[in-house]
């Protein structure tokens, strides 16, 4: 049984990429050829694709450290009473442009993740199709590989 990947969406600069991994990985016999040759292009644009993502998930991690150290001054800058460093972490932790930015940090890792394991599956799918494109040339003639061994002994 095949299990399906959902769809997911990644919005890069301005533009939306709709991502459909279970459609994009399938396989078909009858489809072999045209599948080898958008192998390379589909596994490129998921890399691409991988890269911007880091990018921009560096950018969101970059942007929590900011956010953390602007919250972090405010408290301290605006409390009257002495605060100890563990009720300061508190403080931010609880603060709403600290959390925002934290889930956007959370939501980046999660993308990332998932275009990197379809980029994997890319790795896979290509060697399953070596594989089967393999087998299907032995099915076809399997005399070409029995007098192959013949030479060969």
């Amino acid at each position: 049984m095949v299990k399906k990947i959902d769809n997911f969406k990644v919005k890069l600069a301005d533009k939306i990429e709709l991502c459909e991994p279970s459609k994009e990985l399938a396989m078909a016999e009858q489809m072999i050829n045209e599948d080898l040759k958008e192998q390379p292009s589909w596994f490129a644009w998921y890399a691409v694709m991988q890269e911007r993502a880091e990018f921009i998930y560096l950018q969101a991690k970059f942007a929590l450290e900011i956010t953390e150290a602007q919250a972090d001054a405010r408290i301290r800058l605006t409390s009257t009473e002495k605060l100890t460093e563990k009720k300061i972490a508190n403080m931010v932790m609880l603060d709403e442009a600290y959390q925002s930015a934290r889930m956007e940090v959370a939501v980046w890792k999660e993308t990332l993740g998932k275009i990197k394991a379809v980029k994997e599956s890319f790795q896979q799918r290509k060697d399953c199709l070596i594989a089967l494109s393999a087998n299907m040339r032995t099915q076809a003639d399997p005399s070409i590989y029995i007098k192959k061994e013949e030479f060969s002994s």
